[in-house]
């Protein structure tokens, strides 16, 4: 996933809530929470914003 700092973060599938995957297209906007792990911060908690 890319931030909107133009970051890059982890992001896995099995970090997704409510909306099944399939529904998550290039440039969705999304909500989610950042998570500290050994391999580095991971998007955790990722949901589609109210705003798509």
């Amino acid at each position: 996933m890319i931030q909107s700092s133009g970051d890059e973060i982890f992001f896995h599938r099995s970090g997704i809530v409510a909306e099944g995957p399939e529904r998550f297209k290039d440039g969705a906007q999304v909500t989610y929470r950042v998570k500290s792990t050994a391999r580095g911060p991971q998007a955790v908690e990722v949901a589609l914003s109210d705003a798509d």
